[in-house]
């Protein structure tokens, strides 16, 4: 199971709890903001026993509230390596004014036809609490 790291770090023990593998794809900090090297993303997607993406957006913990189009080159990606994405968007009611949240499976319906969506009122309503 591939993660953008750094991440929440409970979804390292639910992959490892549930027999799996974690492989890492590094976001890169750069210009005070993290970026997504895209080339090593391509390379562990392309690894066969990479099955699942597990993908925060808008990303936990740096905040950052990915683009329509970087979606959708993470997603054509994903399609082209034949990789499921599960979407963790809890946080999507928590962006800036200025920035705008786009649901992953929203990209296109061949990237919804793979892309499994988490979402709770739980965040940004505080129901938990």
């Amino acid at each position: 199971v591939l993660l953008l790291t750094p991440v929440y770090n409970i979804f390292y023990n639910s992959i490892l709890n549930n027999g799996r593998e974690v492989l890492e794809s590094p976001l890169v900090y750069k210009d005070g903001n993290y970026q997504l090297d895209y080339d090593d993303l391509e390379n562990k997607l392309a690894q066969p026993e990479t099955t699942l993406m597990i993908f925060c957006n808008p990303h936990n913990p740096t905040g950052y509230v990915w683009t329509k189009a970087e979606l959708e080159k993470i997603g054509q990606l994903c399609l082209k390596h034949d990789v499921l994405i599960l979407s963790d968007e809890v946080h999507c009611d928590l962006t800036h004014p200025d920035s705008y949240y786009t649901p992953f499976a929203s990209v296109s319906e061949e990237i919804a036809n793979i892309t499994m969506t988490c979402l709770a009122p739980s965040k940004a309503f505080n129901i938990a609490g």
